[in-house]
C-alpha cells in the first residue's frame, strides 16, 4: 500500500495545482450530468420496452423455460423452506399484521357479511342436523348393546337359552 501510495503522490500534486484543479472539478462536474442524462435517457428507454410487446414476450419465455420452478428447485435445495416459513409466520411483525387485520373493521363487515349469508346458514343446519343423526345412531347402538348385555346377564340367572329367530 506504501508503494501505491508512493505512486500516486505525482497525481495528488497535479490535482491540487491551480491550473488542474478547475479543470478536474469541471470534468467531475461534467461526469455528473452525463450520468444522470443517461439514467433519464435509460428510464425512458425501459418505459417504451415494457409498454411495448417485450414484457410479454419475456414473461411467455420465462414460463416456456420453466424459469421459476427451476428457481424454486434451487432454492428449495439450498435451504430449509419449512423452517424458513415457520420463522416467518413466527415473526412479530406477521403476529401484529395479523391481529390489526382481525381487529380491523373490514374483516368485522365481512364476517358479519359472511354470516348473513344464506348458504352458510343452510350448511349449519345441515352440519347440525347431521351431528344430531350421528349421535342418534351412536345413542342406539350403545342402548342395543346394553339391552343384549343385560337380557344376557338375566337369561343367565335363570338359565333360559335366548329363543331362536326364524
Amino acid at each position: 500500500m506504501a508503494v501505491g501510495r508512493l505512486g500516486l503522490a505525482p497525481a495528488r500534486v497535479a490535482a491540487r495545482a491551480p491550473l488542474v484543479a478547475p479543470a478536474l472539478a469541471e470534468l467531475e462536474a461534467r461526469g455528473r450530468r452525463s450520468r444522470e442524462e443517461a439514467t433519464d435517457q435509460l428510464v425512458q428507454v425501459l418505459n417504451v420496452l415494457l409498454a411495448g410487446p417485450l414484457t410479454e414476450a419475456v414473461a411467455r419465455s420465462l414460463v416456456e423455460q420453466r424459469v421459476i420452478e427451476r428457481m424454486v428447485s434451487e432454492i428449495t435445495t439450498r435451504m430449509d423452506v419449512a423452517q424458513t416459513v415457520a420463522n416467518a409466520l413466527d415473526s412479530p411483525v406477521v403476529i401484529e399484521v395479523t391481529e390489526r387485520f382481525l381487529a380491523s373493521g373490514e374483516m368485522q363487515s365481512a364476517v358479519a357479511h359472511i354470516a348473513a349469508t344464506p348458504e352458510l346458514r343452510q350448511a349449519l343446519r345441515e352440519q347440525s342436523s347431521g351431528l344430531a343423526e350421528e349421535m342418534v345412531g351412536g345413542l342406539r347402538r350403545r342402548s342395543q348393546s346394553m339391552d343384549e348385555t343385560a337380557e344376557r346377564t338375566v337369561r343367565g340367572w335363570w338359565r333360559k337359552p335366548r329363543p331362536r329367530t326364524t
